[in-house]
This record gives C-alpha cells, structure tokens and sequence, in this order.
C-alpha cells in the first residue's frame, strides 16, 4: 500500500509493528477467549420533551477466560489520553444501555447472562481503563444528558476540550476534597491556562483552532461556561476504575 518505506528500512519497521502488536494482544488475550456477535439495537430516548432514536452497534464484544463478557477496546499508544477516557465512556453507556435489551432472543439472553464490563488497553500493562456495567436507568440517564449538550454543541461551539476539560475535572476534584471548592476552581484553572501557554500545546497554535476558540479565551463568560461543562460532564467521562 505504500505506507512503509521499502528494502530494509520497511522490513525494520514492520518487524517492531509486529512486537507492538503482539504485545498488545497477550495483553488482551485472557478477555478476548470468543468473540461475540455484534450488537445492534435502536434506543429511545426522551430529549427536552422529544423523542429521538439513537442507533447502537458494539462489533468488539468478547467471552473472556472467566466466562464474563466484555467490551474490549484498545489503541496501540504509550500513553491514555483524554480522547480515550471519552470514546470509552460512550462505548460503555452503549453496552449498558443496550444489554438488557438482549432478551429479545433466547441466543441474546444467553449471551448477556454474565456480568458486563467495558475495558480499554494500550500498550503499557497498567494503561487501562475498566467500566463496570451499572443499572439502565443510569446509562439512559448518561446518554440523555450527553446528547442534549451534543444538540447544544450544534447551535454554537461548545465550551469543552477533553483533554482540557477532563484535566480542569480532576484537578479541581482532588484540590476541593483538601481545600475547598473556591481554591480548588482557583488551581484547576491556573492549571488549564498554563497547559494552553506551554510550548508543547500544538493545537493552540493552529489557525482553525484559535478561528473557533482564539477570541473566546479571554472572556470570563467563556470560562465559567467551561468550568461547568467541565464539572457536568468530568464524572460521564471518568468514572473507570482507577480514574
């Protein structure tokens, strides 16, 4: 295809693409023992006193070596990221929202008899991620809160970058349980702020990025807008084990 140099140099790199990838699936292998059917389910959602349909389709379902089922996701990286902390989240209100509605088949009731959980991998043995499956009522109640600020997000930009966002959340959750709300909104978005000047900030520099957020920055509506976007949706996004 043409996306590796040739001779030497593309055999050099496709060999350490094979160890990353065997890596990652020995890493995988004790919950990914049977892969599943996919997943296909319609939804109905009430939204501002609407209803609006949300079509689900989960392909990466497993049977792991403990019997249990799982939703196994993974990016061959060094490092999580914000963006993976929200792709798994949204994958996991998927999973809990549409699961009980398996029942409709007797192969579905089957397949969804043991318990639930949504994991997502990278290469280093401790990045991961873990969603338990929690009730209905809670992923329904997610995913409507979810898309009625998605809706939002369609009249104007929303104030909510996850990797900024996400960072304002868990600052601002670990300064407030030692020094209190105040000091701790204070810390959280010092800290946002100096991740927006440092020299590693790529996307602050970029044209279409200051086009849509550049002039906002400065405003103090835009900020308190941000905090609580931030605050809403922080324990949506991080609520896997360990985060």
């Amino acid at each position: 295809s043409g996306t590796l140099p040739p001779l030497a140099p593309g055999r050099t790199i496709f060999a350490d693409k094979v160890k990353v990838a065997r890596a990652l699936a020995e890493q995988l292998k004790p919950y990914c023992t049977s892969r599943l059917p996919a997943l296909q389910k319609d939804v109905v959602l009430t939204l501002s006193g609407r209803e609006v349909t949300v079509a689900i389709s989960l392909a990466n379902l497993f049977r792991g070596q403990d019997d249990s089922l799982r939703q196994v996701l993974f990016r061959p990286a060094a490092d999580l990221k914000k963006k993976d902390l929200v792709k798994t989240a949204m994958m996991s209100l998927g999973l809990e929202i549409s699961a009980p509605l398996a029942s409709d088949s007797q192969a579905s009731t089957d397949m969804f008899s043991a318990p639930l959980e949504t994991r997502f991998h990278i290469l280093k043995d401790k990045g991961r991620l873990v969603f338990p499956v929690r009730s209905v009522s809670l992923a329904r109640a997610g995913l409507e809160e979810l898309l009625e600020i998605y809706f939002a997000g369609l009249n104007q930009p929303l104030a909510f970058l996850p990797e900024l966002s996400l960072l304002w959340y868990e600052v601002w959750l670990k300064e407030s349980e030692k020094n209190g709300d105040s000091a701790a909104r204070i810390k959280a978005l010092d800290k946002v702020r100096n991740e927006l000047t440092n020299d590693y900030n790529y996307a602050a520099r970029d044209e279409d990025f200051h086009f849509v957020f550049g002039d906002r920055f400065g405003n103090e509506d835009f900020w308190r807008e941000f905090a609580a976007l931030a605050q809403q949706l922080g324990p949506l996004f991080m609520s896997a084990a360990g985060k």
